[in-house]
């Protein structure tokens, strides 16, 4: 990673916080997105955010459209952009690359990323206990589901292929049979159509309309 990068400057128009500019710099192989807002389009501040003179033109410069095009698109007021640079930057580095079928993130560090709604999605599947459980409370509250509940179950293939990627995520709500022994659960569909396999605990979630 960054064994090659294209670097360039652009001005903004209007300014934004006092900045002008933006340094815009990607990786040639992963096209990872790096960038700063600048007040001065000049060695000393490209240099103190390089530390070493590396730039170049041509590649780089389509890229540049789409930056301050998401920019603008992003904040309403067209002298705000400073304040969203950053996090246009970061969706650019998450956003999923057609010609490479998965972001620059998922390149650089083979992972996806952990989105702010992961985390809502996390802490809100489950409600809190009001006080301290029981033994056999805790055990119904691990369990989460009981029979008849509606839920959604993941669908894996959207892990497992990049093709994939635009699949649902979730298959459509089914309902919850049973709860078997090793934690797993018995769904069928909404016509009563039972499922042949049994699905993990970590595939359902709870469906709220």
């Amino acid at each position: 990673i960054f064994q090659t990068i294209h670097i360039d400057t652009m001005h903004m128009t209007p300014a934004s916080n006092g900045c002008k500019y933006i340094v815009h710099c990607r990786c040639a192989l992963f096209s990872w997105m790096e960038g700063r807002p600048l007040c001065k389009e000049n060695h000393k501040t490209i240099g103190q955010w390089l530390f070493e003179d590396v730039i170049s033109n041509g590649k780089i410069e389509r890229p540049h459209w789409d930056v301050r095009q998401a920019l603008f698109k992003a904040c309403e007021d067209r002298t705000k952009w400073f304040w969203f640079f950053f996090h246009v930057m970061w969706s650019d580095c998450i956003t999923i690359w057609q010609r490479f079928g998965c972001s620059p993130y998922f390149m650089v560090t083979g992972a996806h990323p952990t989105l702010p709604l992961d985390l809502l999605e996390a802490t809100w599947l489950i409600e809190l206990p009001e006080g301290p459980l029981s033994t056999e409370e805790l055990i119904g509250y691990c369990a989460k589901f009981k029979p008849l509940d509606l839920v959604l179950v993941k669908n894996m293939i959207t892990e497992s292929s990049h093709s994939a990627k635009m699949l649902p995520y979730f298959h459509s709500p089914m309902v919850v049979i049973a709860r078997t022994r090793d934690g797993n659960y018995i769904v069928a569909e909404l016509d009563g159509s039972v499922w042949q396999a049994r699905v993990a605990a970590f595939r359902v979630v709870p469906y709220k309309a």
